[in-house]
Formats: C-alpha cells, structure tokens, sequence
C-alpha cells in the first residue's frame, strides 16, 4: 500500500527514533492480533515522496500535543480494515468499505494502540508526554487521506519537503501505515534529543 520514492538522510539521528517508535508499535500489534506482526519500514521521509496507489482506504487521524505537536493518521486499505474488522469483531463487513459503528470503533481502537505505542517512545525519547487527541475515522483513498489527515494548524496539508515520520507494519491480515507530522519545533526536538544520546 506504501512505498517511497526516496529515503531522507538524517545522519540517522531520525531513523533510530523512529526505529524505537515502530519497535513499540509492532510489540503493540502483535499482542492486540495474535502474533504475525514485523516491521516492514521505519524512517523520515519527505511528505512528496510518499506514494499513494489509489485504493479506498479507512484511515484514524489524530491531532498531536505535548512533547510532540503536529498530526498524525493510522491507514489501512479496505481489504485490511474488513480483514481487521472480522478478526477483533468476529464478523466480517457486509459490504465493502461501508463502516458501522463497531467496525469504525475497532479500527479506532487499532490506530489508537499503534499511535499511542508510537507516542509513548517518542515520549521517552524526549521525556516529554507526547498526547494524541480523540482518533477521527475517515474514509477514501489513501493519496487523498494522506493529505486531509496531516493538515497542519494552518488547515493546509503538509509540503512536499516537509519531514514526516513513517512505519509500515505487515500482519497477517495486511499492512498498516502510520505517519506521523510533527511541527519543525517538534522535529528540532527529536534530532537535538537523538543527537546528545548519541554523543
């Protein structure tokens, strides 16, 4: 569902914050869905080098505060989310991408766990409490999801060279993406952190 068309070199001050962060994502998803579950891509990437393909996609997105401000969004294709739905409801959607309430609250609940696991080791990192807001479910193709979820304070999706923070998990029942966009004081935040530790 996810791919990039570059990697963003951060002198790896980035790359092993977000390692850190997917190591507790893929932890808290192996728990929630039975085992099964790795990392498939953690990094910093640039917002343009996002690719897309253009299939209906359920996404949660959240607004960030605390140590972390900025926004950030869960996505899983259609086909993942009904796999989902049917594993954590024990039934499965009667018809394709048409959510009811317990199949938006389950998927809500599963970009609750990643995004909360995601926060709590940006959170160490920085020893700040890193807050996501009330998950919003949305719904439509993940190219468009991307940019409507990650708006800014501002109401305006993120830039093409603006720095977000990605990780990529496979299932059994598909792969999930979390993307995360700090604000630039955010992002300062995290390298100057990662650098300290590192000297």
């Amino acid at each position: 569902m996810y791919e990039t068309k570059e990697t963003v070199s951060d002198g790896d001050t980035l790359g092993s914050v977000v390692w850190a962060g997917a190591t507790q994502v893929a932890s808290a998803l192996d728990r929630v869905l039975g085992g099964g579950v790795r990392i498939v891509r953690a990094e910093p990437v640039s917002f343009g080098a996002l690719v897309a393909p253009e299939v209906r996609a359920a996404a949660v997105a959240f607004d960030l505060s605390g140590g972390l401000a900025g926004t950030m969004v869960h996505i899983v294709d259609d086909d993942t989310a009904r796999r989902l739905v049917a594993r954590l409801l024990g039934h499965a959607q009667t018809v394709a991408g048409a959510y009811d309430t317990s199949d938006r609250g389950a998927l809500s609940e599963i970009g609750n766990i990643a995004a909360s696991a995601f926060l709590n080791a940006l959170a160490d990192h920085l020893g700040r409490a890193c807050l996501p807001s009330v998950p919003r479910f949305v719904h439509g193709t993940t190219g468009e999801l991307l940019g409507r979820a990650l708006r800014g304070a501002d109401g305006r999706a993120p830039h093409a060279d603006t720095l977000v923070l990605v990780v990529q998990i496979e299932a059994e029942d598909g792969r999930l993406l979390l993307v995360a966009a700090p604000d630039q004081t955010s992002l300062q935040a995290l390298r100057s952190r990662a650098k300290k530790r590192r000297a």
